[in-house]
């Protein structure tokens, strides 16, 4: 069953005061089916562990890295088949009305669980080891540092 999708529309201010027009095509993931997904719960960090990392970073005078991930949920691929119906006014001479999604979409369901899973996924693969406490955390040692 496929489910829908719209396109929402913002206007972002960059550093230098220009304009810039930005879209994204969400899904209407109320539409989906429960046979669609089976997990959407994604962790996030605790605000506790961000502030005892920060403080025994300081007194260790480590270097703390963090990044962003733009646009994260598109990377993540999908465990369940997800049909999406093409958005209004999108015309080709394709012969079907929806799209069989690979990847996560804002606004499916699951889409922050398989962001999740993926991120997980490459950080371990990378050498990093999730925290016991809170598992938002990863660490790397590598010769005898962290």
């Amino acid at each position: 069953n496929a489910i829908g999708c719209k396109w929402i529309y913002k206007l972002k201010t960059g550093v230098d005061g220009k304009i810039s027009h930005k879209a994204r095509l969400v899904a209407q993931g109320f539409d989906q089916s429960p046979t669609d997904y089976d997990e959407v719960f994604a962790p996030s960090l605790k605000a506790t562990t961000l502030r005892a990392a920060l403080v025994w970073a300081a007194k260790m005078k480590y270097r703390i890295n963090h990044l962003d991930v733009e646009t994260a949920y598109l990377l993540a691929p999908l465990q369940h088949a997800i049909y999406l119906k093409k958005p209004l006014g999108y015309n080709t001479d394709e012969k079907t009305d929806c799209w069989k999604l690979k990847k996560s979409l804002y606004g499916l369901k699951q889409s922050g669980y398989e962001w999740n899973q993926c991120i997980v996924n490459e950080l371990t693969r990378l050498g990093f080891v999730a925290g016991m406490a809170d598992p938002c955390l990863f660490r790397k040692e590598s010769d005898g540092e962290i």
